[in-house]
């Protein structure tokens, strides 16, 4: 029997935290990257594989961040004043910010 592929997109392959917001993000980045990288392959679906992890890898890792963030500077036991909680948002938005330009996705045929 061949070797057999399996892709996990959205939450099931990139397991994004609910508090990061990224998962419809993500899922839509990486079935365009996947498809486009499946296409230009032209059936070597090592090359594609290895390619879409390439790309995508970084962008994940970011999002598992942006949810560790989050969890880190609202789920706390303690009250916060509205200045901190203000300056944790802006932090968080600014990283959404960061996330959301980190990947220029690549023009497929």
């Amino acid at each position: 029997m061949g070797l057999a592929w399996v892709a996990l997109l959205g939450d099931a392959g990139y397991s994004a935290s609910p508090l990061s917001g990224q998962g419809n993000y993500l899922a839509l980045v990486g079935a365009y990257i996947f498809a486009g990288e499946l296409k230009k392959a032209d059936g070597n679906y090592t090359r594609a594989f290895n390619r879409y992890n390439e790309l995508l890898h970084p962008l994940v890792k970011a999002c598992h961040k942006l949810g560790v963030l989050v969890s880190e500077s609202f789920l706390v036991p303690e009250e916060v004043s509205k200045e901190v909680a203000e300056e944790r948002s802006n932090k968080i938005l600014q990283e959404v910010k960061i996330i959301s330009n980190m990947i220029s996705l690549p023009e497929y045929e």
